[in-house]
């Protein structure tokens, strides 16, 4: 092609680009196509945080200003509420106002804000409410490629900052939904995940629960296994401040009604694996209400005794083990026992048939020596102590003032740990009348008669 040729081209190929209608670049619109990641702000060093809360508090106590950066107030939501509750900035009068209006154009700061408020968050913090409003209100305001606009659709599906329900509409939703899955779409990640905000929606969700087990259990059956897997953290309770509430919530309802079996279960396998026994570790239950533990022992020895009994009906060789399940079946079922234990040998152990919800809990068993083959069940009955003997055919019984009597949840027993200083009763005839005559005599207790005695007293009754 010529030169000549060339430039006629070109000058053609100009004039079509001259006529050509192109749409003038829009930088908003092209922002609105963008998504920041979200990277959670980077907290000072506790040198920072003491440094820039010093600075702060000697701003009010001089009444001069000149010693507070500009990126002093960008950073200083890290400090709202640092330091003791009448020491903290977030109480003093001027302070929020001050900092609304250094930080009302400055999104950063406000993601700052907003991090701190979810992380710290306390219904007794000072001036909550007005932390919240402002946020509210930043948020609202934000548009598309604002780094607060993701904070607004979290807003609108959750009501973070709205204090007329705290925390409820998210609790609600982590109960029906995978808890974690909820958290993390509502922005509570990390750190987030196990803190203020999320605590408070979990106390939410308790509150809820209570509700549910007391008025529909049957509906909240489903809802446990995703609850349970909230409450914890690497098998550790995630919000340890809730344990007491926690266990209230999930024992107290039935002070009124009896939990079905799977229920009671599923509730039983969680506290014997997460929070553990209460006789073995103490500490845990120690501040827990005593209508609470005695749910939880009411339980327990009724897993206890069918374990025993199932034990004793694998044995051939032990007898009227029939008349004994169903005499401490009584007392069970009545509320009448206290505290229960099992001790069995190596090989006795082999044949419990706990729930299979609660293999690999901790449950109430302990090795004997002597006889691998023997099972011994241990009840406290007021101020008595019983240990009756699968294989050796009799029931010894102690009382509380007795020096040999017995401790309860311990993982070894000597041989004649459980068969010093006792009232012996052996198994026969006159068993359950001599039992329970002791039982009634020494704690008090009312003499109760299986259904086979009434039946014989009303034989009686009739001839007479």
């Amino acid at each position: 092609m010529s030169l000549r040729e060339q430039l006629k081209l070109n000058a053609t190929l100009a004039q079509s680009f001259a006529q050509t209608q192109w749409a003038a670049p829009r930088l908003m619109e092209t922002a609105q196509h963008c998504h920041y990641a979200d990277v959670p702000p980077v907290s000072p060093s506790a040198t920072e945080l003491q440094g820039l809360y010093k600075r702060f508090g000697h701003a009010f106590a001089t009444g001069t200003w000149n010693d507070v950066a500009w990126h002093d107030w960008r950073r200083a939501p890290w400090v709202l509420w640092y330091g003791k509750k009448i020491h903290t900035l977030a109480i003093q009068r001027e302070f929020l106002p001050r900092l609304q209006q250094h930080i009302q154009h400055d999104e950063a700061a406000i993601k700052r804000l907003i991090y701190v408020y979810l992380r710290d968050f306390s219904e007794g913090r000072p001036n909550l409410s007005q932390v919240a409003e402002f946020i509210r209100h930043s948020i609202d305001a934000a548009h598309p490629s604002s780094l607060l606009y993701r904070w607004k659709h979290i807003q609108k599906r959750y009501q973070l900052f709205n204090l007329n329900d705290i925390a409820g509409k998210l609790a609600q939703a982590c109960l029906m939904q995978e808890a974690l899955e909820v958290l993390e779409d509502a922005g509570l990640r990390g750190e987030l995940r196990d803190a203020g905000f999320a605590q408070a929606a979990y106390q939410e969700a308790l509150k809820m629960l209570d509700k549910g087990l007391r008025q529909q259990p049957q509906e909240v059956l489903p809802l446990l296994e995703n609850f349970f897997h909230w409450s914890l953290n690497e098998g550790q309770l995630r919000y340890p401040a809730c344990r007491r509430e926690l266990l209230h919530t999930l024992l107290l309802p039935w002070l009124q009604s009896a939990a079905s079996s799977v229920l009671r279960t599923q509730i039983l396998s969680f506290l014997l694996q997460h929070i553990g026994h209460p006789g073995c570790v103490p500490q845990a239950w120690q501040d827990v209400r005593t209508p609470a533990l005695r749910i939880l022992h009411f339980w327990l020895s009724g897993h206890l005794l069918d374990s025993f009994f199932q034990l004793c009906e694998s044995q051939p060789h032990i007898s009227n083990w029939r008349i004994r399940q169903e005499f401490w079946q009584h007392y069970q079922k009545r509320g009448l026992i206290d505290e229960s234990w099992l001790v069995v040998g190596e090989q006795a152990s082999q044949c419990l048939a706990y729930p299979e919800a609660l293999h690999g809990a901790q449950t109430q068993q302990a090795d004997i020596d002597g006889n691998p083959n023997e099972a011994v069940l241990l009840l406290r009955l007021q101020n008595i102590v019983i240990a009756d003997w699968a294989h050796a055919g009799q029931t010894l019984i102690w009382q509380s003032k007795n020096p040999y009597v017995p401790a309860f949840y311990q993982a070894h027993y000597p041989p004649k740990a459980l068969d010093v200083q006792a009232e012996k009763i052996t198994d026969d005839h006159q068993w359950q009348a001599k039992v329970s005559q002791f039982i009634y005599q020494h704690a008090q207790l009312p003499l109760l008669l299986t259904d086979a005695d009434q039946h014989s007293q009303s034989q009686r009754t009739q001839r007479v």
